[in-house]
């Protein structure tokens, strides 16, 4: 499919349909990097935060008392580790990005 995308828009204007390619060709090292972001952005609250707001939440609806155990783990996971993991995930995926756009080089170099 992508390459019908890429000869369909050589035939219609062959420097737009060329832009695509050598884009694909320059940062196959941003793709990974780029993968890591969106790991970093979802996987820490889905770690983190959510089993503990859920766990909360569940407890607030069924009325039942939470432990002093439980409040500290689950303020542990909301207030530190939620928000670490995310900052310091994000902030590597976003200089690992950085620093792919910048080794790219120049299209077709490592042929």
């Amino acid at each position: 499919m992508h390459w019908d995308l890429a000869s369909s828009l050589l035939e219609d204007q062959p420097s737009h349909g060329l832009n695509i390619c050598i884009h694909n060709v320059r940062r196959p090292q941003a793709f990974s990097a780029i993968q890591g972001l969106i790991g970093s952005l979802c996987g820490s609250p889905i770690l983190f935060g959510f089993p503990a707001a859920f766990y909360i939440l569940a407890c607030r609806l069924n009325k039942k008392k939470i432990s002093t155990f439980d409040k500290v783990t689950c303020a542990l996971f909301l207030c530190v580790l939620c928000p670490l993991f995310f900052l310091c995930g994000t902030i590597d995926s976003i200089m690992q990005i950085g620093d792919a756009v910048k080794d790219a080089g120049t299209p077709f170099s490592i042929c």
